[in-house]
């Protein structure tokens, strides 16, 4: 009699312990899945970092581009203007020099 109460408590234990070892079994495909989830959205949130990433990259490559591009112009446009001061002196020079000479023809 004895050993069946005492088997019969093991087997009651044994259940438990079958019972608890679902339940965190549950528990733990419950996290599994929360994990996936977590590693999907942060899968799609690297994705979205890099696209972005790029975009910002293409907009900084256009942007140097563009400010080369300018910088040239602006180099051209300097030499074009120093030519014409060059000229505008040269001009001025010789107007102040007919000026005196048709000052002694008078």
């Amino acid at each position: 009699m004895e050993n069946e109460k005492l088997f019969d408590l093991m087997e009651k234990m044994y259940s438990e312990m079958q019972g608890g070892f679902k339940s965190a079994d549950v528990r733990l495909d419950k996290m599994d899945s929360r994990f996936d989830r977590l590693e999907a959205g942060q899968l799609s949130f690297e994705n979205k970092l890099e696209d972005t990433r790029k975009t910002l990259f293409d907009g900084y490559i256009q942007t140097t581009e563009k400010l080369t591009s300018l910088d040239k112009k602006i180099d051209h446009l300097q030499i074009d203007v120093n030519n014409l001061s060059m000229k505008t002196i040269n001009n001025d020079t010789r107007i102040i020099e007919i000026s005196q000479e048709l000052k002694r023809a008078r």
